[in-house]
């Protein structure tokens, strides 16, 4: 995927502080639950640390391709159970919080990264258990659009690298709301992108990305994006199809 910038924003650093666990905020964390499609894991320890280890970032990550991904629960002891979800994706060692109530905005959804301990732990309890794939598109609602055909294309916005941070870049964004079969980090929640139609900017898991010419006509059409795009910088390099 090549490198990635990682935004150190004062909003991004205040995500990094606000999102270990707020389930751990709330009481006794009692377990972490790591999931695929068909099977879990369950970490129980009488060690708090060692459970939020598995949850407690190191920084902000940049966004990642879209690839095979964990569902992670933490739950805690308050007034009857509180329970608090993640998707872990090991590809990238990161964290993003599931889309929930109080977890609308994008800017909330912050990706973070784990420690390399952490990692490592992850690697160990994942062992034999599948993970759930790559999204598959079904459609993506682009402003007041919607495309069906060739929604897939729309994960093609994940292979654009950072242009780093720079919100004023994002003037009157429109939404980009990716539907997929099941909630991932990538999709299900209320905004999962936005652009700027005006400035040729988008908005991705609070990094900010710009979107080469060709691409952004069919953002401004509302279309399937067309293959083999190039964007602006070394020359040779083009966006790869989705799967």
């Amino acid at each position: 995927m090549g490198a990635r910038v990682v935004l150190a924003t004062a909003l991004a650093a205040s995500a990094v502080v606000a999102l270990p666990s707020t389930a751990a905020a709330k009481g006794r964390v009692e377990s972490v639950r790591v999931c695929g499609p068909r099977a879990c894991v369950t970490v129980a320890s009488d060690r708090r640390a060692a459970l939020l280890l598995l949850v407690r970032p190191a920084g902000v990550a940049s966004t990642p391709r879209p690839s095979p991904f964990y569902r992670v629960e933490v739950a805690s002891e308050a007034r009857g159970e509180a329970r608090e979800a993640f998707f872990y994706v090991p590809a990238a060692a990161a964290l993003r919080p599931a889309a929930g109530p109080g977890l609308a905005g994008p800017s909330l959804r912050q990706w973070l990264a784990v420690t390399p301990e952490a990692a490592a732990r992850y690697r160990a309890l994942v062992r034999g258990l599948a993970p759930f794939p790559a999204p598959r598109l079904a459609a993506v609602r682009v402003g007041g659009r919607t495309v069906v055909e060739g929604a897939g294309t729309y994960l093609r916005l994940f292979d654009l690298p950072s242009a780093g941070a720079g919100s004023r870049r994002l003037a009157f964004p429109l939404p980009i709301d990716l539907r997929a079969e099941r909630p991932s980090p990538w999709t299900g929640g209320p905004e999962d992108l936005s652009f700027s139609a005006r400035t040729g900017y988008l908005a991705r898991g609070g990094e900010v990305v710009r979107v080469p010419e060709g691409l952004l006509d069919d953002l401004r059409a509302g279309r399937a994006l067309a293959p083999g795009v190039k964007r602006g910088g070394p020359p040779g390099w083009a966006i790869q199809a989705a799967a």
